[in-house]
């Protein structure tokens, strides 16, 4: 059985418990808050089998990628993943490098073209 965080017995319950606290903050208007539990929701909504993603990219760069492209600041996207600006720059630079890109702009068109953003 799979056993999810603080002691849930299935990832159901889990789910229930973000959905619960996401309309909670969202009543609440804290959005930086509900933005970090709608990336939870979608990380449990994810299957576990991996599919391959164009250049090698892992799923948290591509998370990062996607926020690159709706034009969000490093500080933001490091706000809304809940790791550091560092953490954020060292994903671009490794996107940057995978993809042969040398900006923002070339990323955000590489998304595009590769349907990675909606």
């Amino acid at each position: 059985m799979f056993l999810a965080r603080d002691g849930f017995k299935n990832s159901e319950a889990w789910r229930s418990q973000l959905e619960a606290a996401l309309e909670l903050f969202t009543q609440l208007g804290d959005q930086i808050q509900a933005q970090r539990l709608r990336n939870q929701l979608r990380r449990c909504s994810r299957k576990p089998a991996r599919s391959r993603l164009p250049f090698d990219l892992s799923e948290r760069e591509v998370e990062v990628l996607r926020l690159v492209a709706t034009g969000k600041s490093n500080r933001q996207i490091g706000e809304m993943l809940v790791i550091s600006e560092r953490t954020v720059i060292n994903h671009i630079a490794s996107i940057f490098n995978k993809t042969g890109v040398s900006n923002r702009a070339g990323a955000t068109a590489l998304a595009i073209r590769h349907k990675l953003v909606e």
